[in-house]
């Protein structure tokens, strides 16, 4: 994921959460991969990586659940992904993944440096 919002408050071992149900965990923020440089003065956004633990919610979603296929219909019927404030004491955040109504069409890159990427809303 990459996020345009400030970052601060997101550690790794967070909660990445669908409609208060949770299919996985922050794993690296920001993300550095060797050989792959951010272009800061251009994007301005903080890739994020996230571990999908499907079999948080596999198991009563039946034998055929396609996962990687519902992520790529999510991203088409509006699935975006956001930072949310989890702590005011603390400040810590986490992910909330949901649909939004009237996301823009999805227009980042499918994958980056073999990772799939998730798109976040674009502010209103």
């Amino acid at each position: 994921m990459f996020f345009t919002d400030s970052v601060r408050g997101l550690q790794a071992g967070a909660p990445v959460e669908f409609r208060g149900i949770r299919p996985g965990t922050v794993a690296q923020v920001p993300l550095f991969l060797p050989g792959v440089t951010q272009d800061l003065h251009t994007h301005y956004r903080v890739p994020v990586l996230i571990r999908i633990e499907p079999g948080r919610f596999i198991s009563g979603m039946g034998q055929h659940f396609n996962l990687d296929q519902r992520l790529q219909d999510g991203k088409k019927r509006g699935l975006r992904a956001a930072l949310k404030t989890g702590n005011l004491l603390s400040g810590s955040l986490y992910i909330d993944v949901d649909f939004y109504d009237h996301a823009a069409p999805y227009q980042s890159p499918a994958k980056v440096a073999g990772y799939d990427v998730a798109p976040q809303p674009v502010p209103d």
